[in-house]
């Protein structure tokens, strides 16, 4: 089972961080710069996400 995320919230988390949404930051080309911000709202949505499994991680990258 799936959990439900909150639209807003995500909406929100990624706003905060420009790195993962503006094309016109230098930062925006990083990949490692866009994976820790990614990481970090996927602990906001789900804060055991450090504690799950490399496959449901993986999940989290598609």
């Amino acid at each position: 089972m799936e959990a439900e995320i909150d639209p807003e919230l995500l909406i929100s988390l990624v706003q905060e961080r420009p790195t993962v949404w503006d094309k016109s930051r230098e930062d925006y080309k990083s990949r490692t710069r866009t994976t820790k911000c990614w990481r970090e709202v996927y602990i906001q949505l789900n804060p055991n996400f450090e504690n799950l499994s490399k496959a449901d991680k993986d999940k989290y990258d598609n």
